[in-house]
């Protein structure tokens, strides 16, 4: 009962969130991270996000604020958890060393490029 608490109270709030940081995600990379790190000093990550590069240990918001969004997202939920892979598409721009994130319960756990 309370992992299904747990979880529905997590869901609630990244819903309730998400469309602001994946906002943030669209402006320019300069921009987009410095509005993150003021709005949220206390991340542990505030020198990767600066770089605009990712560690392990990142939460969604962290990863958009980093290096930005316009993800394809397969996600697969069950009563483990959720996990996502995010895909860079083909057609994109941006840097090519992080073309799959996997994340676990929203928490990044690794990445692959192409």
């Amino acid at each position: 009962m309370r992992k299904i608490l747990y979880l529905t109270v997590i869901l609630t709030s990244l819903i309730c969130v998400s469309c602001a940081t994946f906002e943030i995600g669209n402006l320019n990379p300069k921009k987009r991270r410095a509005e993150y790190l003021q709005s949220h000093p206390q991340t542990k990550f505030q020198a990767k996000i600066q770089k605009g590069e990712l560690a392990l240990g990142m939460n969604q918001h962290e990863v958009v604020a980093s290096i930005g969004s316009n993800w394809k997202v397969n996600r697969t939920t069950g009563s483990y958890g959720v996990h996502e892979q995010w895909v860079l598409p083909h057609n994109s721009s941006r840097d090519r060393r992080y073309a799959y994130l996997y994340f676990e319960n929203y928490i990044l756990t690794g990445w692959q490029s192409r």
